[in-house]
């Protein structure tokens, strides 16, 4: 999935460079320190371009960056679905991981 928050050219959420990466380190250091974090929360929805699956990461975009930086590669996600096929769709393409 991606990030829609961040100071990148095309982020949905743009914030200051500055401030992003003050966030980012005192996350990785608060993850150093303990790594039990809120989970992530990625909406899962159809593109509307091309139907394939998405996947935004709605809250949590300091903390998946501190994540890659550290190299971590798991993390608690919920997912959010706000559509019945969308739903229908995620269950049948990763209900075996649930």
């Amino acid at each position: 999935f991606h990030r829609c928050c961040g100071p990148e050219e095309g982020m949905k959420w743009k914030v200051h460079p500055v401030w992003f990466e003050e966030k980012v380190n005192r996350l990785m250091k608060a993850i150093q320190t303990d790594p039990d974090m809120p989970p992530l929360i990625v909406h899962y929805l159809f593109s509307e371009k091309d139907g394939t699956p998405e996947f935004e990461l709605n809250d949590g975009n300091g903390r998946f960056e501190a994540y890659k930086r550290l190299g971590i590669t798991h993390a608690p996600v919920i997912f959010w679905i706000t559509e019945p096929e969308e739903k229908e769709a995620f269950l049948a393409e990763y209900g075996s991981y649930l």
